[in-house]
């Protein structure tokens, strides 16, 4: 018995030439030769040649496949991942398989992981997009969900119902459960303090703690100066952290604007969560592109000078305008840009110097569209049509540089709201001068004065609330 070192596909093909010939051979009546067993299926053997000094070294046959199967058709993902896989097993280093395959270490370690997604697994997701090609990537994220069957199927029926990609599909099932267990965890301190949790929307009546009076000194009402009070109460719009509000704000002097109720959310609070959940991973998956994308060097066609341009040109959006002097103190743009020599401008070529000042761009529009409020953006039912305008430029952007669009980044761009479609409307030509109350323009502009408190995240009133959808939002009136 001998391991096949190359060739393999010409195997293969014998196999497959030899399955047709035995078809073929019942069609027309012929028994099998005498002595073989017609139900059972005949070993086949064939000659092929092999280097002697490999024959009973099966690494290095495996270690030469991948390597001469480059030279010709080359392997494809998968089976380049199976071989790393178990080259690792056997113990072959990384550093041998970054000389046989010419990957990165980075890459290698992905592949290796990669390797060890059952068949099962890979036909599933086959099953599910039979016209897409997973990578590597697809391929490690799976293998997180491949021994639990209900976080497979679950990922299963997002790539079926919402077009997801295999790698951010797995993503989320991981993030969701994640999140599930730290909100039982959560959930359990509040019981076990005594503070009321309301599942769903604030009860008529009570408001946010941010709206109710500040103090001499100008500071807002934090949960923990307001514990002693009656009305103090909690509820969850993220998973991950708990607003908090108050159900008799008249006991602290405050009575809501005649004609202005607040803002209630219109979608169920599971779908809130959901698609939280689902812009906070976008919002990880995009920023990892634009890690990449600024690495580049090279500007085909001077698009990405052309973009900078049109942001300077033509309405430049509001987090550009406030926040792009400053962005080079904040840790997205340190870990998006990160820090250069002192004389590499002097010797840098001109799309090198478009790549670096867009870097400012990317930090500023990824930084606002991360921070904590901003996942208000997706939903219709908060009145942000400016906001909103902003973002989806801006993913048109990235898309147009390479970005793949996550679903919700989808209705982001085309103006719909993401899981309701009963409730899909176009927001993006809304005349904004009809918002009467101060509060709106505030919420409307999530880079503007904000910004300029939340620049270190030490604000207290942002800090005291670590809600990341609705404060903003909240004090706005209908859309």
């Amino acid at each position: 018995m001998f391991r096949l070192h190359d060739g393999h596909r010409r195997w293969f093909g014998l196999q497959r030439i030899e399955e047709l010939n035995a078809s073929e051979a019942q069609e027309a009546g012929q028994q099998p030769p005498q002595g073989e067993p017609e139900e059972e299926e005949r070993e086949l053997a064939y000659a092929c040649r092999i280097k002697p000094e490999l024959t009973h070294d099966a690494v290095g046959q495996l270690l030469g496949q991948v390597r001469t199967g480059r030279h010709a058709k080359a392997l494809n993902d998968r089976e380049t991942a199976a071989a790393l896989f178990e080259l690792a097993e056997q113990g072959v280093t990384r550093e041998m398989l970054k000389q046989a395959t010419g990957w990165s270490a980075q890459k290698v370690a992905q592949g290796i992981q990669a390797g060890a997604l059952s068949e099962a697994s890979q036909a599933a997701i086959a099953e599910v997009r039979p016209n897409y090609t997973p990578d590597l990537r697809d391929y490690e994220a799976w293998c997180q969900l491949q021994h639990d069957p209900d976080m497979e199927a679950e990922a299963l029926a997002h790539m079926k119902n919402s077009g997801m990609y295999p790698e951010h599909a797995a993503k989320l099932v991981v993030r969701q459960h994640q999140e599930k267990a730290t909100f039982e965890r959560l959930l359990a301190e509040h019981q076990a303090a005594g503070i009321t949790v309301t599942d769903g929307q604030l009860p008529d009546g009570a408001v946010e703690l941010y709206s109710l009076p500040r103090d001499d000194d100008g500071n807002a009402m934090t949960a923990d100066k307001h514990a002693q009070c009656p009305g103090h109460a909690a509820y969850f719009p993220s998973l991950t952290s708990a607003s908090y509000y108050c159900a008799t704000p008249s006991l602290h002097g405050y009575q809501p604007p005649a004609g202005q109720p607040q803002a209630k959310a219109q979608l169920p609070m599971k779908k809130i969560r959901q698609g939280n959940t689902e812009y906070r991973l976008a919002v990880e998956e995009r920023q990892k592109f634009w890690k990449g994308a600024l690495r580049s060097r090279t500007d085909p066609d001077q698009r990405v000078l052309r973009i900078v341009v049109e942001l300077l040109e033509y309405e430049m959006p509001e987090p550009l305008r406030s926040k792009f002097g400053q962005i080079h103190t904040t840790d997205t743009y340190k870990d998006l840009v990160g820090p250069v020599a002192d004389n590499w401008i002097a010797n840098a070529r001109t799309a090198q110097l478009t790549w670096r000042l867009f870097g400012r761009y990317v930090a500023t529009m990824e930084w606002w569209m991360g921070q904590r409020y901003s996942d208000s953006l997706w939903r219709l039912d908060r009145s942000m049509a400016s906001s909103r305008r902003d973002a989806a430029r801006w993913l048109r952007i990235a898309e147009q540089l390479g970005h793949t669009l996550a679903p919700i980044e989808k209705a982001i761009v085309a103006g719909v709201q993401y899981l309701d479609d009963t409730a899909a409307t176009n927001d993006l030509n809304i005349d904004e001068s009809a918002a009467a109350d101060p509060a709106e323009d505030q919420a409307e502009n999530l880079g503007g004065d904000l910004e300029e408190e939340a620049d270190e995240d030490s604000d207290e009133e942002l800090d005291e609330d670590p809600d990341d959808s609705d404060e903003l939002s909240d004090v706005t009136t209908a859309a």
